[in-house]
């Protein structure tokens, strides 16, 4: 292992085909489930579901996907053995990928016969089978919408960025002294939430806070007196999407978290 990979450690994902080649890649792992409209002799011929490329003796099972407006060709082929956190971006209007479960048009238009589930329903289905699991999605009529604004995609990237430390990073057997080199740490709970938030930090107080959505706008902005340990908001009211919170603690120090309302 000359470059150092550990085989154990492996991410997989991408873009609408790519997301479709990780989830399968993560989900799609036995034999029997392989779709009847594939023959035996195709699936043998290009060495069945662990294929002919690759290091022999090497799992191909992965520790996580990142699902950009991607599908799976049946979410049954999910289920709790094959564990892999999964942090899924889509349009809920994409007519190329489905965001729910529905027939796949060719380029939009054309018919192709096959059923996917997308984002949606993947997410649904980990939820339910307790994988740690995370939808953001965009209300337009259109495929990766995302990519085209730089505040948005910098936001995806920031938001994959937590969802690995979070639920695969951060899983992982650390020192106590990598534990423990932040004491000071703020947390915005539930995320995704769709009514209302709390923030808290897991030591000392916070002094003042303030909430931004995409474009910059504060739609809160308060400072605490008596100061407080942990706040909580009625967002019901603010629009869908992705929001910044700023916190300043009594020591003086600033913590920025991201968070997402559905």
């Amino acid at each position: 292992n000359p470059y150092k990979i550990n085989p154990k450690g492996i991410i997989v994902g991408g873009f609408s085909a790519g997301a479709i080649c990780g989830l399968h890649t993560a989900f799609l792992r036995n034999e029997s489930e392989i779709p009847s409209w594939l023959t035996a002799s195709d699936t043998t011929g290009m060495g069945g579901v662990e294929g002919n490329s690759g290091n022999s003796g090497y799992s191909s099972e992965v520790i996580a996907v990142l699902n950009y407006s991607g599908a799976i060709g049946d979410t049954t082929w999910m289920d709790a053995s094959k564990y892999a956190p999964t942090f899924s971006v889509h349009d809920d209007g994409d007519d190329i990928v489905p965001y729910d479960t529905r027939e796949v048009y060719f380029g939009g238009s054309v018919p192709t016969g096959l059923t996917a589930s997308g984002s949606l329903h993947v997410n649904d289905r980990l939820n339910n089978l307790g994988i740690p699991s995370q939808l953001v999605t965009f209300n337009r009529n259109s495929h990766v919408s995302y990519v085209n604004s730089t505040v948005e995609f910098d936001s995806i990237l920031d938001l994959t960025k937590d969802f690995l430390v979070d639920n695969v990073i951060c899983t992982w057997p650390t020192s106590t002294e990598s534990q423990n080199s932040e004491t000071e740490k703020l947390d915005v709970y539930p995320n995704p939430s769709r009514s209302d938030i709390t923030l808290k930090l897991s030591s000392n107080q916070i002094k003042s806070l303030q909430i931004f959505d995409l474009t910059g706008k504060v739609v809160i902005n308060e400072s605490f007196n008596p100061i407080s340990t942990a706040v909580s908001y009625d967002v019901e009211g603010l629009q869908p999407g992705i929001y910044f919170s700023k916190a300043i603690s009594t020591s003086g120090k600033e913590h920025t978290k991201k968070f997402i309302l559905e």
